[in-house]
């Protein structure tokens, strides 16, 4: 067997949907690769898992949830050569699971593998895990990129990856620490694999994932992230530094460089954006101006048009009035001499003697 694929689910639907997606993203022949589930739903829940993938699916165990003791029963009863890690809660893209194997096994210096992963409205909400100056874990760059920005993502070693995609060697794998009660177990295993295994952690921008970030655990209560595995995060990350080489310091200061030089790039393109959008705004009022101005002249035009044809009017009624008056006038003088013609006398007098 080359591949166990190793899944805690309690939810068919889910789990359902992740092997929907494993036959176009791992090429590997059907009898290469088995996916092992640690199943802590009810057995009805269980009964509507649907397979639809070429690989076999067995149910191997049925423990109450906790995400380190569950992997660890997995990682015994698996007999791949190679391992990953998935949460049921996520779908794989087409040639993810290659991507990973190819990177993971590239290189006997590569211990580990983690994937790309980005939230189902497309920003990016993994691309590797860095530590903070109190030593808190965090996703770098958090939902700060959209997918689109994906290429800018480099494959390169990081401190941690995040436990809902990995890969690594079966001759590598490490317990992980069951003192963790809800989180934090794959941050210390990255940590354990660089300083036990002497090997790297990497993240792999070309095996992309979709992934909404704990949708199982957000149904279920007493599944929020815990103080106390915070606490031994940061317990963990000191040890971690108090003892690192030369090399894993420079892998550190080579992601927090890689981090700040994103964290520019978007600060430049944000600052592009509003200042293409200031140009925009000025340009759309300038325009408003313009249209308000020939508005305003189209109007000042039509009322001197209006006052023209007013005037025209006005001067075509006085014509006519004094074309009437002129009229009135003529008849009048007309009717005067017809008058005096008529008060003519019309033969000789007659004079009486």
């Amino acid at each position: 067997m080359q591949l166990s694929v190793l899944v805690i689910s309690r939810t068919a639907q889910l789990l359902s949907t992740l092997l929907s997606s494993l036959d176009r993203a791992c090429s590997l022949p059907s009898d290469a690769v088995e996916v092992l589930c640690s199943w802590n739903g009810s057995a009805s829940e269980e009964q509507a898992i649907s397979n639809p993938s070429r690989f076999s699916f067995r149910v191997v165990q049925r423990d109450p949830y906790h995400f380190a003791s569950n992997v660890n029963g997995l990682i015994e009863q698996a007999s791949g050569s190679l391992l990953m890690l998935v949460n049921d809660d996520v779908i794989l893209d087409a040639g993810c699971v290659d991507a990973g194997l190819r990177l993971l096994t590239s290189s006997d210096q590569i211990g580990l593998v983690g994937g790309l992963l980005r939230t189902d409205c497309g920003r990016l909400s993994h691309v590797g895990i860095a530590f903070d100056h109190d030593g808190n874990a965090y996703h770098v760059l958090d939902q700060k990129l959209v997918q689109q920005q994906s290429n800018q993502v480099s494959t390169q070693p990081v401190a941690a990856v995040t436990g809902a995609l990995q890969w690594l060697r079966r001759s590598d794998a490490l317990p992980l620490n069951t003192q963790y009660r809800v989180c934090g177990e794959d941050v210390a295993l990255c940590l354990d694999m660089q300083q036990q295994r002497g090997k790297q952690v990497w993240l792999c921008g070309e095996a992309k994932a979709l992934h909404n970030g704990e949708t199982t655990r957000q149904r279920f209560e007493g599944q929020g992230a815990s103080a106390d595995d915070q606490a031994r995060v940061r317990q963990r990350w000191d040890g971690f530094i108090a003892g690192a080489s030369a090399a894993a310091l420079a892998v550190l200061l080579k992601q927090q460089q890689w981090e700040s030089h994103m964290l520019r790039v978007l600060a430049a393109d944000a600052q592009r954006a509003q200042r293409a959008e200031r140009e925009a705004l000025q340009q759309q009022h300038q325009a408003t101006l313009k249209d308000l101005e020939v508005a305003h002249q189209s109007q000042l035009m039509d009322q001197r048009e209006a006052l023209k044809a007013e005037r025209s009017l006005q001067l075509q009624q006085a014509r006519q009035a004094t074309r009437l008056v002129d009229d009135l006038q003529a008849e009048r003088l007309h009717l005067k001499a017809l008058v005096e013609r008529s008060q003519l006398p019309t033969g000789p007098r007659q004079v009486k003697p």
